[in-house]
């Protein structure tokens, strides 16, 4: 069997979550209909959000299962939310080479929403490395 990306269902959602808190990610106001995942003979292999706002979309909470990385699921998880976001989508990140293959830019120009993401990220979800934002004209 392939890998399947859908909607997530709410047996999984409860794994989205727990691997959330795992991971470190994004944690506030979880709700399942904003949820992707992947899963591979029916086993979760990667999960991501997409967040609806009035002006934009949020790519954000992606995780790839540990011992799946490196497999091509995050590019197939990357791809998966960009078709799902309603509008032009922006994420907050630390790792920006990964996104520019799908044509995210880093940008000093954004929603209000994302300076309070990149806020949040800074204070709550501490890492060495520098948090930048991104965007992907639609």
């Amino acid at each position: 069997m392939g890998i399947l990306i859908q909607n997530c269902s709410e047996a999984q959602f409860f794994l989205v979550k727990n691997y959330i808190q795992e991971y470190e990610l994004d944690d506030r106001v979880l709700l399942q209909e904003q949820f992707l995942t992947a899963t591979l003979n029916e086993q979760l292999v990667a999960f991501g959000r997409v967040r609806e706002y009035e002006n934009f979309s949020e790519l954000c909470s992606m995780g790839i299962i540990t011992k799946e990385r490196s497999k091509g699921f995050g590019k197939m998880m990357i791809q998966a939310m960009i078709n799902k976001a309603k509008k032009q989508p922006y994420l907050a990140c630390i790792m920006p080479d990964f996104f520019i293959s799908f044509g995210f830019k880093i940008t000093n120009d954004y929603p209000p929403e994302m300076q309070d993401k990149l806020n949040y990220c800074i204070g709550s979800l501490p890492v060495e490395e520098k948090y930048v934002v991104m965007t992907l004209k639609k």
